[in-house]
C-alpha cells in the first residue's frame, strides 16, 4: 500500500496518512462481513473486556508479559523488533492468562469461573453487581479470610494469600487474579448498599425540605411563625432554581446557607429547628453549591482584581471600599468551602473527582485541542480530585513530572501522562514548568508509537471500526 501510494513511513504525516487508509478498508472490510453474516461475537470481534473474561490483576499481567518477552529473544527478536510488538505481547499475554486459567477453573468448578459472571466491570468507575447471591456469598468468604488479620491488609492480598494456602497448584496468576475479583465483588456491594442508605435518607431529607418550604410560604401574609429562620435560603434557593435573570445569585444563597449555619453551630435553634437547619444546608449544598461555589469564586476574582487596581490608582476612599468588599467576599469564599466540606458527601465528591479525571482523560484521547476547562472552577476542581488521593511528598513528585504517583488511580501510562499533563498546566507555577515540558514530548512519543503500532496490527482483526 505504501509503495502504491508512493508514501514513505517514515515520515509522520504519511504514517497518519497510511494509518487512515487502513481504518477506511477495516471499516470496509467489517461492513462487508457482517452483511455476509461472517461477523460474528466468536473470535472475530471480542464482544467482553479482559476484567469480564478472565481474572485480571494488573502485576500478574505485567509478570506474564516479561515471560512473553523472553520468549521472543529466545526465537531470535531483538530488543527493538520486541518493543515495536508490544500490542502483541500485551495480547499474548493476556490469551495465555486466559488460557491457563479456563483449564484450572473447568478443573475446579467450585471456583468462581469469570468475573463477568458476578460483577460487571465493562465501564470505568461504574462497576455493578450482576448476581446479589453470589456476591453476598463472595463477601462472606472474604469476611471469614479477613477475621483475625491485620485491619490494614488489603482485601486482594489476603484473599491472593488464602487461595494460594487452598490450592498450592493454583497458578499464581489466578491466586491473583481472585483476589482483585473479590476486592472489586465486595468494594462494590458496599458501595451499593451506601447508596441504597443514601437514597433512603435523601428521600427523609425532601420530605423535611418540602415541609420548611411550605412553612416559609404560608407564614408570608401571616405572622412570622418558627419556619421565619429559614425565609432567606427558602427565597434564595427558589430564585436561584428559577434561574432570575441578574448575576450573583450563588453567592446570595451562599451568604444566607452560611448565616443559618451560623445559627445553628452557635446553639441558638431548639432541637425541631435545628434538625430542620441541618436537613436544609444539607440539601442546599448538595442541590446547589456548584453554581454557588461558581459565583463566589468569580465575584473573588473580580474583587481582587478590583482591588489590586484601587491599590495602584484609586483614591483614599476607593482602596478602603474595594479593600472592604475584597475582605467580605474573601470571607464568603473561604466560609462556603468549608460548609462543601463539611456536607457535601464524600462518596460524592470522590465520585464526581474520578468522572472529571476520565472526562479530561478522554477529551485528550479524542486528540481534542480546545481546553477541557471552562473556567478556574474546573481546574480548581480537576487539580483537587488528582490530589485527592495523594499525600504532600507524592504531589510534589507529581509536581516534577513523576507521573506514576496516579498508579493507583489510573492504570494506563499513557492515560496517566494525560492527567498530569492537565494538571501542570493548570497552574500558573507549573504551566511551563521542564516538568510539563518533559510529560507533553513523553505524550508525543508514545502517540507516534502507538500509530506505528497500528499500522502492524492489520493482520489481527479487531472488528469494526466507525
Amino acid at each position: 500500500m505504501a509503495e502504491a501510494r508512493d508514501l514513505n513511513l517514515e515520515r509522520r504525516a504519511d504514517l497518519e496518512q497510511a494509518r487512515d487508509i487502513l481504518n477506511d478498508v477495516h471499516v470496509d472490510l467489517g461492513t462487508l462481513l457482517e452483511r455476509e453474516q461472517v461477523l460474528r461475537r466468536d473470535g472475530v470481534m471480542e464482544a467482553e473486556t479482559v476484567t469480564e473474561r478472565f481474572h485480571y490483576q494488573r502485576d500478574a499481567v505485567r509478570a506474564m508479559e516479561g515471560t512473553i518477552r523472553q520468549e521472543m529473544r529466545a526465537e531470535g527478536l531483538t530488543a527493538q523488533q520486541i518493543e515495536d510488538r508490544d500490542w502483541e505481547v500485551v495480547s499474548r499475554a493476556e490469551r495465555r492468562i486466559e488460557t491457563e486459567q479456563r483449564t484450572y477453573l473447568e478443573a475446579h468448578p467450585d471456583l468462581l469461573a469469570r468475573p463477568g459472571d458476578v460483577i460487571d466491570r465493562s465501564e470505568p468507575y461504574r462497576e455493578t453487581i450482576t448476581d446479589a447471591a453470589q456476591a453476598d456469598e463472595i463477601a462472606r468468604e472474604v469476611d471469614r479470610i479477613m477475621d483475625g488479620r491485620d485491619v490494614r491488609t488489603p482485601v486482594a492480598e489476603a484473599v491472593s494469600e488464602s487461595f494460594r494456602d487452598r490450592y498450592p497448584d493454583m497458578p499464581a496468576h489466578l491466586a491473583r487474579g481472585l483476589g482483585a475479583t473479590y476486592a472489586a465483588v465486595v468494594d462494590a456491594r458496599d458501595t451499593a448498599a451506601i447508596d441504597e442508605l443514601r437514597r433512603e435518607a435523601e428521600m427523609d431529607s425532601r420530605t423535611i425540605v418540602a415541609e420548611i418550604t411550605r412553612g416559609v410560604t404560608d407564614q408570608f401574609d401571616r405572622a412570622p411563625s418558627e419556619f421565619a429562620r429559614f425565609e432567606r435560603v427558602v427565597v434564595e434557593r427558589d430564585l436561584l432554581a428559577n434561574d432570575r435573570p441578574h448575576e450573583g445569585s450563588g453567592v446570595d444563597l451562599s451568604s444566607a446557607v452560611q448565616d443559618l449555619h451560623d445559627d445553628l453551630k452557635s446553639g441558638r435553634l431548639d432541637r425541631v429547628t435545628a434538625q430542620r437547619a441541618e436537613v436544609l444546608i444539607q440539601d442546599t449544598i448538595v442541590q446547589h453549591g456548584d453554581r454557588m461555589s461558581r459565583d463566589v469564586e468569580r465575584d473573588y476574582l473580580e474583587r481582587a482584581a478590583a482591588r489590586d487596581t484601587a491599590l495602584l490608582t484609586g483614591s483614599d476612599g476607593d482602596r478602603t471600599l474595594t479593600e472592604l468588599e475584597y475582605e467580605n467576599i474573601k470571607s464568603e469564599r473561604e466560609g462556603l468551602g468549608t460548609l462543601m466540606r463539611e456536607y457535601a458527601p464524600a462518596s460524592e465528591r470522590e465520585r464526581i473527582g474520578a468522572d472529571e479525571i476520565r472526562r479530561v482523560i478522554n477529551h485528550e484521547r479524542a486528540a481534542n485541542w480546545s481546553s477541557p476547562f471552562e473556567d478556574a472552577e474546573q481546574r480548581a476542581s480537576y487539580r483537587e480530585a488528582i490530589e485527592r488521593d495523594l499525600d504532600e511528598a507524592r504531589i510534589d513528585r507529581l509536581r516534577d513530572g513523576d507521573v506514576d504517583v496516579l498508579k493507583d488511580q489510573i492504570e494506563d501510562r499513557l492515560d496517566r501522562l494525560y492527567a498530569a499533563k492537565h494538571y501542570l498546566q493548570s497552574a500558573a507555577t507549573t504551566a511551563n514548568s521542564d516538568a510539563t515540558r518533559a510529560v507533553v514530548e513523553e505524550i508525543a512519543d508514545r502517540e507516534y508509537e502507538l500509530h506505528r503500532a497500528d499500522l502492524t496490527d492489520g493482520e489481527t482483526e479487531r472488528g469494526e471500526t466507525h
